[in-house]
């Protein structure tokens, strides 16, 4: 998934392809404003995005699907919304505002629509960055000490605090695979990017067997 812009142009959500006949070219995405941004996409190669309304550039997020739909996702009562990520089954995670402005991590599904994860702390804030195939999401949530933690989140379950080494500031789950393995980044920075992901800091694997490992750095 890629966005196009050209000189002073609003930026407008599209996708590439390796097979296209023209690799070089981008494919703008048929039914989505040219006020859009788009996030990912899924092997199937639906793409997620946003779409802005006057100065609200995360007003509305939308998925166009492989057959060339496009579906207007719906929000928890809040103005912002950003889709993170999308697995094959077309199952979407992000953070959007409530009504009360507090950012909380969505899961949408085409079987049951949108639905707030929680948060560690009672009336916190939480973000989702990604879900694998199996519908499990990892992202990052406010905990009862005041500081942002990783999370898993599988259905039927709570949200899973995947601790805060001594030392850091703060923690992100940034993806995790079929089997439950989580990739972490740990810091002492504030967030870098809009949706609240670190994007820099220190590398950890989690795995239910063995719990926080760090990885090499460079």
């Amino acid at each position: 998934a890629v966005s196009s812009q050209e000189g002073d142009r609003e930026m407008q959500a599209g996708r590439w392809s390796a097979h296209s006949l023209a690799p070089a070219s981008v494919e703008i995405l048929p039914g989505v404003k040219r006020s859009s941004c788009s996030y990912a996409i899924n092997d199937r190669g639906s793409v997620i995005g946003t779409m802005g309304e006057g100065n609200n550039h995360l007003a509305k997020a939308f998925l166009w699907s492989h057959a060339g739909e496009v579906r207007e996702l719906p929000t928890l009562g809040g103005s912002q919304i950003v889709p993170a990520d999308i697995n094959n089954r077309e199952e979407i995670v992000g953070s959007c505002r409530r009504a009360d402005g507090k950012w909380r991590a969505f899961l949408w599904t085409p079987e049951t629509g949108i639905s707030d994860l929680g948060s560690l702390a009672q009336d916190s804030e939480s973000f989702a960055h990604a879900i694998s195939e199996h519908g499990w999401v990892v992202g990052m949530s406010v905990a009862g000490d005041g500081r942002p933690h990783p999370y898993l989140w599988r259905q039927g379950s709570r949200m899973m605090d995947l601790g805060l080494p001594s030392g850091y500031a703060r923690g992100d789950a940034i993806d995790g695979n079929a089997t439950g393995d989580v990739i972490i980044s740990f810091s002492n920075r504030g967030p870098t990017s809009k949706d609240g992901m670190e994007m820099q800091g220190t590398p950890f694997l989690w795995t239910a067997a063995r719990g926080l490992q760090s990885l090499p750095e460079r």
